[in-house]
């Protein structure tokens, strides 16, 4: 089982979900912006360009915690061209035993 405590800049990445996405994923011409509520990643928008405005929007992951902090909501939002068309949407439901997840749901 994965332990999802929170969503958070590492040296050479970021981890989201207990996964780590290394800065290499990013090219020169791609960059992301994280939203912040306190210490814990609320939103991580991806854009195909280093400006980062909607016309160059590609996905956002917005991300829900419980009072322990942990992830237990996940909605991915895939955008059209424009950067404003939502193309296709996936919600994830994470739900725990303690600390550990035990079961996971994908919409």
């Amino acid at each position: 089982m994965v332990n999802l405590k929170k969503a958070f800049e590492i040296d050479d990445g970021i981890m989201v979900n207990g996964s780590v996405i290394p800065d290499s994923v990013f090219s020169s011409t791609r960059s992301l912006k994280q939203t912040y509520s306190g210490d814990l990643v609320t939103s991580i928008s991806f854009y195909n360009s280093l400006t980062q405005t909607n016309e160059f929007r590609i996905v956002k992951v917005d991300l829900t915690y419980d009072s322990n902090e942990f992830v237990v909501g996940q909605v991915t939002t895939y955008y059209e061209a424009d950067g404003v068309t939502v193309f296709k949407t996936s919600t994830i439901t994470y739900n725990y035993d303690g600390d550990v997840v035990d079961d996971v749901e994908v919409v």
